[in-house]
């Protein structure tokens, strides 16, 4: 809400408690005195005089009874101070007040007055006006009509309550204000089939004190923009409760506009709105909860769950949600967005684009067989999910538990836009995408895990991973497959700064590697079902770690369904503290392996140990040899054994000098009688 706006109505509260008892200088003030009630217009039931249309008619008397209006009557003000009065009207209108209404004045006092028949007709009116007062107004039964042209106040300073029931209709032309000022408490309530309540202007739930609006039993509430939590100090709530109950708003609602505001649509209710905010203004809070069979909240345009405040979500319980065109999710920068969509039959449908941490910081959760879907239709991206969306923002998404799906189409998926993005895929969860981007743009990080047997991204485009649409250098990406998870593109391009890695997963398609692929997590298998080409950029990483015990692998290998083709890195790498045993180690394999790699960066073993890498027609294996003998001065050979072998050489290299002769036992590069001495001296030994 515009701050300059508050602040006018906040002086204008002043205005309203001056000008009670003071309506019109040339006004009377004319009290009703009879308790049992009667005919307004008979001058027996008041003091002095029956009022006309420049006066003041006061009820303060105490108890229960009925006002009778057999012709159109009108005064200039009405005030209700205490009782519970019934107005009933014999024809259309049946009473008119030109100037201000106000029930609940009296400190203390509870003051209610109910409509029952025909027309009641205000200019402005005003419910509990000071602090401990208590006033409601109930507009009950199929031809009760309130209409208030001017503006109206429910919970002033105290306590007030609209209660339009029973097939009755209230129509408010001006702005509605619910909970005004600090400690007031206010209600509009609309309740029963046939009952409506329209507001035609704005409408302020908790501007500064705590408001309401709950529309439950098959009632229907209409208004133009509507904020709930309207003032910073403020809280409102929109209840929308029952089959049949529902609350139309055809501009705007905030949940939390600049103060804190609360949804709630249950047991088959519906709101339908225009566009929609969690969370509106910088520090304020709103919370949506759509919960139920037939509950549904449908917005027109854009639903930002978090636009510069702190906002939630959550759709549960079989409830839907539904907006044609954009949901964000931490929208602007500085804030903050949670939605959490659960249940078989709960969902999520969205025409346009989802964008988790659109500018800020925003997280999703579909899960226990929720199902949520956008499109990319209209977005100049042509990209229905988005996790991380521009520069400054963070996005997170889980797709956790069978059944639960998000699914873009025809549109493609982003995990990090141009901002941060991780989307984890557990337990059963599923992804559908056409293409599918890990770290798309520049500046952006993407990193995405499908962690299960069961869990799957299936896109029907190419899976990029660092890159953008046209295969440049993107942002940075990572691609997580562990315990049988399954990403399945059409194909699958690695960028210079993406890496592919896990252990159990398989991703199914052909796969160009430009960056990093790293089998294992880090030790174990990592699967490819299509074909594998390393180009001159790329690089196999793998990791040796034989630290961690319980008999498993050592380390990372890939497995390629198809043929490999191999070109740039080999990198082998020991985990800390990791010391693994001599032997050949296959680190790839493939029905076919064509090439060969530029460059190897070997593993630094400790204790002078051997490093070799073979490649074979249908594998790469690694080859890492024992440590260098300590305890066997003279064994020439490495055999382990000091014998007949290493004398023979020792006497075939007889005098001969350089570096690296296998006879020079003591490395002074000469071999001499000090090196025949050494063998004899240890002749027979073994280590």
């Amino acid at each position: 809400m515009n701050r300059s706006i508050k602040t006018s109505r906040i002086v204008l509260a002043a205005g309203f408690l001056l000008s009670v008892g003071a309506l019109d200088a040339a006004a009377v003030d004319r009290f009703w005195t009879n308790t049992n009630g009667g005919e307004f217009g008979n001058a027996g039931n008041w003091a002095g005089a029956a009022p006309d249309v420049s006066d003041t008619a006061i009820f303060g008397v105490p108890g229960t009874f009925t006002v009778t209006f057999p012709v159109t009557a009108q005064t200039a003000g009405l005030l209700m101070r205490d009782g519970d009065v019934t107005f009933q009207f014999g024809v259309n209108p049946g009473y008119v007040v030109t100037g201000l209404a106000v029930i609940g004045e009296e400190v203390g006092a509870t003051s209610v007055l109910r409509v029952t028949t025909r027309r009641f007709s205000l200019s402005t009116l005003r419910l509990g006006f000071v602090a401990n007062t208590s006033g409601e107004l109930v507009i009950d039964g199929a031809d009760a009509e309130l209409d208030v042209s001017g503006s109206t106040t429910v919970g002033l300073s105290g306590d007030g309550v609209i209660r339009v029931a029973g097939g009755g209709k209230a129509t408010f032309f001006s702005d509605v204000t619910v909970g005004f000022n600090g400690g007031a408490n206010g209600e509009v309530i609309v309740t029963g089939g046939g009952s409506n309540a329209v507001f035609e202007a704005g409408l302020s739930i908790g501007f500064i004190g705590d408001g309401a609006v709950r529309v439950m039993g098959g009632g229907l509430a209409t208004s133009n923009s509507a904020s709930f939590g309207a003032g910073f100090t403020g809280f409102g709530e929109l209840e929308v409760r029952g089959s049949g109950s529902a609350f139309n708003n055809t501009v705007s609602t905030f949940i939390g506009a600049d103060g804190a505001g609360a949804l709630t649509i249950a047991a088959g209710g519906a709101v339908n709105s225009f566009g929609a905010s969690l969370g509106a203004f910088a520090g304020s809070e709103g919370e949506g909860d759509v919960a139920g069979a037939g509950s549904r909240w449908s917005i027109g345009q854009v639903l930002q769950i978090g636009r510069q405040g702190t906002g939630s979500l959550v759709v549960r319980n079989g409830g839907l949600v539904e907006n044609t065109q954009n949901l964000f999710v931490g929208s602007l920068t500085g804030s903050e967005g949670f939605l959490e969509v659960r249940g078989s039959s709960s969902a999520m449908q969205v025409g346009q684009q989802i964008i988790v941490g659109r500018e800020g910081v925003g997280s999703m959760l579909i899960a226990n067989g929720a199902n949520v879907t956008s499109s990319g239709v209209g977005s100049a991206s042509f990209s229905g999910g988005i996790v991380g969306g521009f520069a400054s923002g963070v996005g997170s998404a889980t797709v956790r538990g069978a059944g639960s799906t998000w699914t873009i189409s025809p549109g493609s998926m982003n995990v990090g836009f141009l901002g941060d993005g991780a989307m984890f895929i557990e337990q059963g969860g599923s992804v559908v995408s056409g293409d599918a981007y890990i770290g798309r743009q520049s500046g952006s990080m993407g990193h995405v895990e499908i962690t299960d047997s069961g869990s799957a991204w299936t896109a029907g485009g190419t899976l990029r991973i660092a890159l953008d649409p046209n295969n440049a250098i993107g942002g940075s990406g990572t691609l997580r497959l562990l315990n049988g998870g399954v990403m399945n593109p059409t194909a699958a391009i690695i960028g210079q700064q993406g890496m592919l890695t896990g252990e159990g997963g398989v991703l199914q398609s052909d796969v160009e590697n430009r960056g990093v692929v790293e089998p294992g997590a880090p030790t174990g298998v990592l699967n490819i079902a299509g074909a594998y080409t390393q180009s001159q950029s790329g690089a196999l990483r793998i990791v040796f770690d034989d630290t961690a015990g319980g008999g498993g692998p050592i380390h990372g290998s890939l497995s390629v369904s198809g043929a490999a083709s191999l070109n740039g890195t080999l990198e082998v790498v020991l985990a800390p503290d990791a010391n693994p045993p001599a032997g050949a180690y296959t680190v790839l394999t493939a029905t076919g392996v064509s090439g060969s790699f530029a460059s190897v960066i070997p593993v630094t073993l400790p204790d002078g140990r051997t490093f070799d890498v073979d490649i074979f027609s249908d594998s790469v294996v690694v080859t890492l040899g024992d440590p260098s003998p300590t305890n066997c001065p003279g064994d020439t050979n490495g055999d382990n054994v000091v014998d007949f072998a290493d004398l023979s050489t020792v006497l075939g290299e007889f005098g001969l000098t350089g570096a690296g002769l296998d006879g020079d036992v003591n490395g002074d590069e000469v071999v001499d009688f000090a090196d025949l001495s050494i063998v004899l001296s240890n002749f027979g030994n073994e280590c």
